[in-house]
């Protein structure tokens, strides 16, 4: 499986094939109520802003589980566009950059920068700013959603809303890749602000094999025009994998092209 969830979350989230070819959906269905949902969601969280950033730079402080090992550190997150993240983590002892750039993903290794091998980056999503995360799956061509139904998560009342990605690759892996970009959106029913998505975090190495990946947000500020979460907190197989204080916020400072290549920059 993936490796540690303290460290994944510091670098940011048994059928046959012929069988799950035969269960492939061929055309993307969307719930009015969830559409609803999800509109009403865009814009609380300021949709009309979103359009004008290009690029973000969000600073944070990480706080691993307690009785992990590794101390707090610090974390940089790039973005541009909705398919470039790039990651910059320190704890003080040691430094580990992850960039995913179109499918691609990167990781830091003795040997410097070299490409990784996994599947979550087929559907990676910039998920520490939620905003940009359901403006992305929102312009997707490709996306289902359902109303699953109303729920309480931590005292907040809320729309639980699951997204697929329809894959229609024409081949027997079409319902695996659909099943692995499952995302489910928590909505608060009042604020309209997202306090919670989770999603299967898929094994490096099968992607047949996935555990659950659960994300809360809170302290939300506007900035740029847009509602940031300045805590993020990372629940990785039932168990706390750590605590994000977000310290700054940036947008659109001509991040260029080259950080997200897979070179050391």
């Amino acid at each position: 499986m993936r490796r540690s969830p303290a460290v994944a979350v510091f670098l940011i989230l048994a059928c046959s094939p012929l069988a799950l070819h035969a269960q492939q959906p061929t055309a993307p269905t969307r719930d009015p109520q969830a559409m609803s949902v999800l509109s009403n969601a865009l814009t609380a969280l300021g949709g009309s802003a979103i359009a004008a950033i290009q690029d973000t730079v969000v600073q944070a402080t990480f706080t691993p589980p307690q009785g992990h090992g590794a101390g707090p550190g610090t974390v940089t997150f790039k973005t541009k566009g909705a398919n470039k993240i790039r990651s910059d983590a320190s704890n003080g002892s040691a430094t580990a950059v992850a960039i995913f750039n179109n499918g691609r993903e990167f990781r830091t290794t003795p040997k410097g920068l070299t490409p990784a091998q996994s599947a979550n980056a087929d559907h990676k999503r910039i998920e520490h700013l939620p905003a940009l995360m359901l403006a992305q799956e929102l312009a997707r061509t490709d996306f289902s959603a359902t109303y699953v139904g109303k729920e309480t998560v931590e005292g907040h009342n809320v729309n639980h809303i699951r997204l697929f990605r329809i894959s229609n690759r024409n081949s027997a892996a079409d319902a695996q890749l659909t099943k692995n970009s499952e995302l489910n959106v928590f909505v608060d029913a009042q604020s309209s602000q997202i306090v919670k998505i989770s999603f299967p975090y898929v094994a490096e190495t099968d992607w047949r094999q996935s555990v659950p990946m659960e994300i809360y947000y809170d302290g939300y500020q506007t900035v740029n025009g847009i509602a940031v979460p300045f805590h993020v907190r990372t629940v990785f197989n039932g168990q706390p994998a750590g605590d994000l204080q977000v310290t700054s916020v940036a947008v659109n400072q001509g991040t260029p092209d080259s950080i997200f290549n897979g070179s050391q920059q």
